[in-house]
């Protein structure tokens, strides 16, 4: 049932006090959806003591860690639900962490159907997404963003090469001419 403690306070005196607490598998028909992701729906039935004779009910119970991580639970958006007439969310207490639960504690006015729900986190600080509907026959075009490649350093080398060449033959030929002209004939 995933509960790991259940106590409750009653105003009067009862005999043969019966409490029978049951997971279900699946809604019940005669409730409504509840808000959020559900965990679990649980059933928390009494004998021998009337609805005006409970005084609160204090409900400790445990949520699976890969649950949560498989469904993307902030963790601190956990609670239990208590239904009447309609769902109740009830002030629901993160307690302590162990290596595969997260721990949480309530209490209820009441006894009934429950549930245990969260909502999934958001993804990010005031992230915010808009949408636009073009008008009808209208066309829309999607242009991507332009990316610039980025640039190749520029190789040197052929260039540091051929000034090399260029400068030697300068000189070469300079020599030769000088050279030339000191020549004795």
């Amino acid at each position: 049932t995933n509960i790991n403690k259940f106590s409750i306070a009653i105003k009067n005196a009862v005999n043969n006090l019966v409490i029978n607490i049951e997971k279900i598998v699946a809604k019940p028909d005669e409730v409504a959806q509840p808000g959020g992701r559900v965990y679990h729906y649980l059933k928390i039935d009494k004998t021998n003591l009337s609805d005006d004779n409970v005084n609160s009910a204090t409900i400790d119970f445990q949520i699976e860690k890969s649950w949560l991580s498989a469904n993307n639970i902030d963790d601190s958006t956990v609670a239990l639900n208590r239904f009447t007439n309609s769902w109740q969310k009830l002030a629901t207490t993160k307690l302590n962490e162990s290596e595969n639960y997260v721990h949480y504690s309530t209490q209820s006015p009441g006894l009934s159907v429950f549930a245990i729900t969260a909502t999934e986190k958001t993804s990010g600080v005031g992230a915010t997404t808009s949408t636009t509907t073009p008008p009808a026959g209208a066309t829309t075009t999607t242009t991507a963003p332009s990316v610039k490649a980025p640039s190749k350093p520029v190789d040197n080398s052929l260039f540091v090469l051929l000034a090399g060449f260029v400068v030697v033959f300068v000189l070469a030929f300079f020599l030769v001419k000088k050279k030339g002209k000191h020549s004795i004939v």
